[in-house]
């Protein structure tokens, strides 16, 4: 089993993405970039471990958070906007290798209960059809 430690960081852009997302949590990742909301990391959680299932997503606009928040959130899912100061290290050489792009972005991060997980990310990959399509270009 691949820890999410193993791969910190992954491009939605490589051809052989879904060999590093972990299988738990690979349909919620695949939805999002499809839908444009660019994933950078994710893990299907490793309770023993102590890690929670999350992952971590791209827009192109904070004003458009609000929207997101109302359609994704449930109970058992947090949601939430990171501050730039969360942004990860080497911020925009990292972004620009990861999404192809110099545009500014912010992280939308989302960490699920990891006691209902099974039940939840179903429900959110529900969720995830209600977005709109993100115009990340």
């Amino acid at each position: 089993m691949k820890l999410d430690c193993d791969y910190p960081e992954t491009s939605p852009f490589d051809p052989e993405l879904e060999k590093y997302i972990e299988k738990g949590i690979w349909k919620i990742v695949k939805a999002l970039n499809a839908k444009g909301y660019l994933t950078i990391n994710s893990c299907e959680g490793h309770f023993l471990h102590g890690d929670i299932p999350y992952v971590t997503f791209c827009i192109t606009d904070p004003a458009l958070y609000s929207s997101i928040y109302s359609k994704l959130k449930l109970p058992g899912i947090n949601i939430q906007l990171l501050p730039s100061w969360i942004q990860i290290e080497n911020e925009k050489e990292r972004l620009k290798e990861l999404l192809h792009t110099d545009k500014k972005v912010w992280f939308v991060y989302v960490t699920f209960n990891g006691l209902f997980f099974p039940i939840l990310k179903h429900w959110f990959f529900a969720r995830i059809k209600r977005l709109e399509n993100e115009r990340f270009y």
